[in-house]
């Protein structure tokens, strides 16, 4: 065991690397004492991209969402120049019933689409309007938070869901719609609902709001448009490879946590099992970026009242 570290994170996939590359911009004067701790033997955790040839294709998310912040982490890794935009009029496409058939990118072509049912539509355009029952949340312990399946469901209808949000859903959170957090995954669009008036309403309340404070865009991020959905030249696997390789010997692989106890000074000690035997890492924070089933079994002495609640 060697000095006692600030914060250890536990999982190397984006979650997890990327609050540990947060984590390096702390500390003032002093560094924080970080480290990455990961059971597989690489980074990544379910973005995966695998390449054949000439041809490249991901077996988890495809693509994501340019937000300034993840773009501002792309730039800070060095991936600036990897970054590649889909032009948003480009058609997208869901297959459904045996068909490839375009995904509508405006109202007109909503109304012309044959990926909705009359009624689909009817029923998206009543909810976008506002005729929405109240919401039934079930992922909190007070039942207050929306799943993504409940929240569109209940606003845009099962159609919406199943065939346009479900497809995006999978391809930017390689997630099940049923377990995701709608406000999460969706923030924008919650916090349009919570504005008020249906979806429509708050997404013009949102625009007057978003022009009254607007800040300033940060000339080293690239400019986007809206709609655009990011990927890399390389894979989104070139993301979780770029921030281990600047996080350089914070990051272990092969680390599998066995135990966590705290001690009398209030600090936790980790125990690992590594490729070079057991390691143990005193610390003074820990940070579990793991499937709720692993941090389940790490809870069972340690919190009994957590684990029950994970299980």
């Amino acid at each position: 065991m060697t000095e006692v570290l600030d914060v250890l994170v536990v999982g190397a996939g984006i979650s997890g690397l990327s609050l540990a590359h947060a984590l390096t911009k702390l500390g003032n004067n002093s560094p924080l004492k970080i480290l990455v701790a990961e059971s597989q033997n690489r980074v990544g955790g379910n973005i995966t991209t695998v390449s054949l040839g000439d041809f490249l294709w991901e077996e988890g998310p495809n693509s994501f969402s340019p937000t300034p912040e993840l773009l501002k982490l792309a730039v800070d890794v060095g991936l600036k120049q990897e970054l590649i935009f889909a032009d948003r009029k480009l058609p997208r496409y869901v297959y459904w019933n045996g068909q490839l058939l375009p995904v509508p990118m405006s109202p007109t072509s909503m109304l012309k689409s044959k990926l909705l049912s009359d009624g689909g539509k009817l029923r998206a355009l009543v909810g976008a309007l506002g005729f929405v029952s109240p919401a039934i949340g079930n992922l909190s312990g007070q039942g207050g938070e929306e799943t993504v399946s409940q929240f569109f469901q209940r606003h845009l209808g099962p159609e919406v869901m199943q065939r346009l949000v479900e497809p995006f859903v999978s391809g930017v959170y390689a997630g099940d719609p049923s377990q995701l957090s709608a406000t999460a995954a969706f923030a924008k669009v919650a916090r349009m609902a919570d504005l008020g008036g249906g979806l429509v309403a708050g997404a013009l309340l949102s625009a007057k709001k978003n022009r009254k404070f607007k800040v300033a865009p940060d000339p080293n991020i690239p400019k986007t448009k809206t709609g655009e959905l990011g990927s890399f030249r390389g894979g989104l696997e070139a993301l979780p490879k770029a921030i281990a390789s600047y996080l350089g010997e914070a990051v272990k692989l092969n680390w599998h946590l066995t135990g966590i106890r705290r001690t009398e000074q209030q600090t936790y000690i980790a125990e690992f099992s590594t490729p070079n035997g057991s390691e143990q890492i005193e610390t003074r924070t820990i940070s579990l970026s793991t499937p709720a089933r692993v941090c389940a079994e790490l809870f069972k002495t340690l919190q009994p009242e957590i684990y029950s609640i994970f299980n």
